[in-house]
């Protein structure tokens, strides 16, 4: 590998070290709002402190995080250098300190006036960190992959979404419907369909990805894309827009799956179970993951479809956005996440069967939240009853997920040493 792209690995660990900070953070403040929304009687100084579970998450964790990737994966696929490091920790530092300051806003509860100077310097921040990586990406795709062209549109695209999304924040058009929070979601999903048209086929089966259904895929994204900033900008009032945002997305993930045969048998998949032990469980660990993500996806784009058929009900929202956040995203990530770190880490991260444990936490999470909204959609008491208490650890079972990950990857980093 080149010295350059060494250094590159190297320069995207703060990104990783610090998404998995806030993605630990913020699953903490959620799972104490879930435990609280399910009546739980917990003591909170400032209410207003719950506002930060989205910061942590997705404005921050998941940028920071989607930012390294691009910084790192985007370069590799043309063995290029990423250029000015310089300009990457000033992306990283401005995104980090915008954070800073919205945690700052949130705990002042004693000048109002100063919280709004601090947002909007707070959004200065995010734009201009942004800017630069979006920058930087773009003039990266300029260098004409060998193979699979189309997987660069799928990361320009996203990258434009991102861009986007900072700019609305700067004009203040944020706010906590469900279809701004999907549009949030949008560029990781769109990053994420471009990764895996790069590298799934290839990785499971040694094949290309379909590319009529791939270029279809990424045309029902830019509709949904376009549909999405039309419903922010509050083109219309009514469901209209929101319902042809979903059905987009549903449509364009579809499409997506069967470009990169997510469900497909593999042909060579009989001839890698019997290859060696390392080998088999990576690739069983990736189909699996993978499978289970755009299961997740389905499901909550289908139940964000139904928040507007059914009267925008409150069970459809919460469990839509999980179930895409934490069920497509997160588990994805957590697919990629040892074969990004191995580079920069500069040792092989062994995955084995015990990897499995995360991924079956992260599904028991998924299905006690989707109880204890459905009971609190439909059977809600004022107590808190022991089926509270028992899905009220939603939040607290993805938390472990996350530790447990972290701890196994860690095991083997320890054992290649």
């Amino acid at each position: 590998m080149p010295k350059d792209l060494v250094k590159d690995n190297h320069i995207v660990k703060p990104f990783i070290i610090s998404a998995l900070i806030f993605f630990l953070v913020g699953s903490f403040i959620g799972s104490i709002w879930f435990a609280s929304i399910l009546n739980a009687n917990i003591p909170i100084i400032n209410g207003s402190v719950f506002s930060l579970h989205r910061v942590f998450l997705v404005e921050s964790g998941l940028t920071i995080l989607i930012m390294g990737i691009g910084f790192m994966i985007i370069p590799r696929f043309r063995n290029v250098s990423i250029g000015s490091h310089a300009i990457i920790g000033i992306s990283f530092l401005s995104v980090i300190v915008s954070t800073f300051l919205v945690i700052v806003s949130t705990t002042n509860v004693h000048d109002l006036s100063l919280d709004e100077e601090i947002i909007f310097i707070s959004e200065i921040l995010r734009f201009f960190g942004i800017l630069l990586f979006v920058g930087k990406i773009i003039d990266t795709l300029k260098v004409k992959p060998k193979l699979l062209r189309t997987a660069d549109y799928f990361v320009g695209l996203s990258s434009i979404c991102l861009l986007m999304l900072s700019v609305l924040g700067l004009l203040n058009l944020n706010d906590n419907t469900l279809t701004d929070i999907e549009f949030h979601l949008l560029f990781p999903v769109i990053m994420i369909f471009g990764i895996e048209y790069k590298t799934l086929p290839s990785f499971m089966g040694f094949i290309r990805p379909r590319e009529k259904m791939g270029v279809l895929s990424l045309l029902l994204l830019i509709t949904a894309f376009v549909l999405g900033i039309a419903a922010k900008l509050g083109i219309s009032d009514n469901v209209a827009l929101p319902l042809l945002f979903n059905l987009f997305m549903f449509s364009s993930s579809i499409t997506f799956s069967i470009s990169v045969y997510v469900y497909n048998n593999y042909e060579n998949k009989k001839h890698i179970l019997q290859s060696a032990k390392d080998k088999r469980e990576r690739f069983l660990y990736t189909m699996h993951h993978t499978q289970v993500s755009f299961c997740f996806l389905y499901i909550g784009i289908v139940l964000g479809l139904l928040f507007y058929v059914f009267d925008e009900k409150f069970m459809f929202y919460d469990l839509s956005i999980h179930f895409i956040a934490i069920g497509f995203i997160g588990v994805t990530i957590a697919s990629y996440l040892p074969m990004m770190l191995a580079p920069i880490l500069g040792k092989p991260i062994a995955v084995n069967r015990f990897y499995k444990v995360p991924l079956i936490l992260i599904i028991i999470s998924l299905l006690t939240r989707t109880v204890g909204v459905v009971y609190i959609s439909y059977f809600n008491g004022n107590g808190f009853t022991l089926l509270h208490a028992l899905t009220s650890i939603s939040g607290f079972l993805t938390m472990l997920a996350i530790v447990v990950f972290v701890a196994l990857m860690y095991k083997s980093i320890k054992s290649n040493i």
